[in-house]
């Protein structure tokens, strides 16, 4: 019997290696009969007989069998040990429970441990086989010789031989592990009149049969049953009839596991994993054995009660898909947004659930819970079609839904941000609120995946509305506030440019930095309610500062392209008006070249101001540019009208940087300004000899003078007599006083209207020279 204290039938040693130590050889489950592996039990073992430095010199012998058919007793008494034997005397029931491990005392020449293997087919586990499979498995994998246990009337028969429980560890072994060569020993109990060899022959013809009927990996199809498995055959007396001849007998047996070097030994010369490495091992085995499904194998009922509940889990779903109600339910999914598809859809499986219940309800509890599962898994599939359709239209009515009631809050005055975040959460709860109907309806892991691809989907698509809306927003804003800008900057610049000032730039420079931060400012007020970050309204900024710069370069250069116009207007400013901003009479006493070329400085001035941009702050390649280009411009005005040095030194010149105008169309529009300067030159001059020649025959002789005052004595009297006629020769005279201020006498003044007249133009037509009209033969 068993030296462990047992308490029950499934009571598990607890021993540590001291405990063993004490008591004697160790003995320790090394699974419980709930599968189990207890970790420090085999090391428990090793330990506690001193073996953990065996190294590979060790055998390791299981068993297995029928339950009750004397597992124990044979492990006793061929190796030793003292696992609990059953006791007759109270039943035949099970004594074993789960794989227990001990060191062989009587295997004095090498170090064998042995497992001693709950039985098969036992009553106590009934239908419920797995854990026989898996352990009968683990036997076969770790052991160096099996053992396997059989009566002798049981030879020939299925069951009772074992043949199915091999035939399954055996497949399953050649699927999980890389088998080595294995000793099959088997031990017939009780032997009869039947021969031994005749007794072989049948068991080797099975085992054949066997082989040949498992599946086996591609590599081993032509692989021999002699190549994996050493087959050996023991015949015993009845243990309860012929004792004293049964232990004689196992005796001799126990010598095939002592020395390896005999030619009868069952045991390998050397293991194949370390006795220290042993319980890591077999620890692994397990560990596969058990998370392998295929000895989860089902019993008969069980298995019936599968199969049929599926079969009526599947005859309802087709039933449903073919009915008419059903198909009505889906085209309706396929139109529009059913307003009731949840309840539908409940009521579609509520009627399949009650039709499983009336069926099933003889089968199997825990079968029939597992496909009840089942069936709403698969009428959650066929559930999605019609789900994906309902998505899709609740994401457009969502949609519609969010993008109205954003434009109902933004035509309120409520900021964007503010807005778009309330329709946001509107939209969300209420897809959360439709779609959490929908899961409850069926499976959430079947359905869920539609809901999370429809939800990503509808986040997309209002994130992008909400964008597009956004950015809608922003441009309109941003137009408004460029139309602002323009209006603002539009005026001032047309009059600075109108007539150009040495000013110029800065005042241009000025105008667009106000008409910026006067726009930005705008800009901000106006975008407080996107929430935009710093950096964003600084870019926006930006981007309105660059719009005023190109609205006053696009000004600057129209002006450019017009500048002679401008020229005109500059020198008649100064060449046509004296220092009060009087008409010039061209009298005796104006310096016509001084006037002139001063004239011309002013116009060349104007051409150099339009030549090279200088918007914002001055650098120097701008300055230099700016100093080269009135240098020459100014050389090109105080140089003879003959002298072609001045144009030729200016044409040869590069471009300037950020030039508006190049030196080759700052020489021409020079030429073409010059041709009207010429003209407006000549007429002066003309006016001016006109009124030389009238003052020098203005007075008359003294001796005519002194006659008209005789003569003219009796008028006189007459004249101071009569207030009319002292009134029209005092107006007369003032008449007189004026022309003669104007032209320097009568005669001057009749001279330059005829050279007027004859030029074609009126001694006042440079005055508006500077509205920007030219001689027709220039323009």
């Amino acid at each position: 019997g068993d030296r462990m204290d047992v308490v029950g039938a499934g009571a598990m040693a607890t021993m540590d290696a001291s405990t063993c130590a004490s008591e004697g050889e160790p003995i320790q489950q090394l699974v419980d009969p709930e599968g189990t592996y207890r970790r420090d039990a085999l090391d428990c073992v090793v330990r506690g007989v001193g073996v953990a430095k065996s190294g590979l010199d060790y055998a390791l012998v299981a068993i297995m069998g029928p339950q009750s058919s004397g597992k124990s007793t044979l492990l006793n008494a061929v190796f030793g040990t003292t696992f609990r034997e059953m006791d007759a005397m109270n039943g035949r029931k099970q004594t074993t429970r789960g794989v227990w491990v001990a060191k062989a005392p009587k295997c004095q020449d090498r170090c064998t441990l042995v497992l001693d293997m709950e039985g098969s087919d036992g009553r106590e586990r009934g239908e419920h086989d797995t854990y026989e499979k898996q352990s009968a498995l683990f036997a076969m994998a770790v052991a160096d010789v099996l053992i396997v246990n059989m009566w002798c009337h049981d030879v020939g028969r299925e069951s009772g031989a074992g043949k199915p429980l091999l035939r399954t560890v055996m497949q399953v072994n050649f699927k999980l592990f890389h088998p080595t060569q294995t000793v099959l020993l088997f031990v017939i109990r009780d032997r009869s009149k039947t021969p031994k060899e005749k007794l072989e022959q049948v068991l080797r013809e099975d085992m054949e049969k066997l082989w040949e009927s498992i599946q086996k990996p591609e590599k081993h199809k032509n692989s021999q049953l002699q190549e994996f498995f050493d087959i050996k055959f023991v015949t015993l007396p009845s243990y309860e009839e012929k004792e004293e001849e049964f232990r004689a007998e196992t005796t001799l047996l126990r010598r095939k596991f002592s020395d390896p070097e005999e030619p009868s030994s069952l045991v390998p010369r050397r293991a194949s994993v370390p006795i220290d490495a042993l319980s890591l091992s077999a620890e692994k085995i397990w560990e596969t054995i058990v998370e392998n499904k295929d000895l989860d194998l089902p019993a008969h009922q069980i298995m019936i009660a599968t199969i049929r509940c599926d079969q009526i889990a599947s005859e309802l779903i087709l039933e449903l898909r073919d009915s008419d109600r059903w198909k009505g339910f889906v085209q309706m999914c396929n139109q529009t947004l059913a307003e009731g598809f949840a309840s539908e859809a409940k009521a579609h499986l509520e009627g399949c659930l009650t039709g499983y219940d009336e069926e099933s309800m003889y089968f199997d509890e825990d079968v029939r819970t597992a496909k009840k599962e089942e069936l709403v898994i698969k009428f959650s599939e066929l559930l999605v079609a019609p789900l994906e359709s309902q998505l899709l239209f609740l994401q457009e009515s969502l949609l519609r839904q969010g993008t109205k009631s954003l434009e109902d809050a933004l035509s309120e005055g409520q900021g964007f941000s503010k807005a778009a975040d309330a329709c946001t959460g509107t939209c969300t709860k209420n897809f959360d609120t439709w779609a959490d109907l929908c899961l409850s309806v069926g499976s959430r892991d079947v359905l869920g995946g539609p809901v999370r691809h429809a939800e990503k989907a509808l986040k997309s698509s209002f994130d992008a509305m909400l964008a597009k809306r956004k950015s809608k927003g922003i441009q309109t804003t941003l137009k408004e506030v460029s139309a602002r800008i323009t209006d603002i900057l539009s005026e001032p610049v047309v009059a600075l440019l109108e007539e150009p000032s040495s000013s110029l730039w800065r005042s241009l420079t000025s105008k667009v930095a106000e008409a910026s931060d006067e726009g930005c400012a705008l800009l901000k007020s106006e975008l407080k309610g996107f929430a935009l970050s710093e950096e964003e309204l600084q870019g926006h900024c930006e981007d309105l500062k660059k719009l005023a710069e190109e609205l006053v370069e696009g000004r600057v250069k129209e002006a450019a392209q017009h500048v002679v116009p401008r020229m005109r207007n500059a020198f008649n400013a100064s060449f046509m008006k004296d220092s009060r901003g009087l008409p010039r009479t061209w009298g005796r006493k104006e310096d016509i070249p001084s006037i002139t070329k001063e004239a011309y400085l002013r116009a060349a001035d104007t051409l150099a101001l339009l030549c090279v941009r200088r918007l914002g702050p001055d650098n120097e390649n701008v300055l230099e540019a700016v100093e080269d280009a009135q240098v020459s411009i100014r050389r090109l005005a105080t140089s003879s009208t003959r002298d072609e040095s001045a144009s030729s030194a200016l044409l040869s010149k590069r471009a300037w940087p950020h030039a508006l105008l190049t030196p080759a169309e700052c020489v021409r529009a020079w030429s073409r300004f010059d041709a009207d300067a010429q003209l407006a030159i000549s007429q002066a001059m003309a006016t001016q000899e006109a009124h030389a020649r009238a003052a020098r025959a203005s007075l008359p002789p003294w001796w005519a003078l002194a006659a008209i005052a005789v003569l003219g004595m009796d008028e006189f009297m007459t004249v101071l007599r009569s207030p009319l006629l002292l009134l029209l020769v005092v107006g007369l005279v003032v008449i007189a006083r004026i022309i003669y201020l104007r032209f320097g006498g009568v005669q001057p003044a009749i001279a330059a209207a005829a050279v007027a007249l004859a030029g074609g133009r009126t001694p006042f037509q440079g005055e508006r020279a500077s509205t920007g009209t030219s001689h027709p033969k220039h323009d």
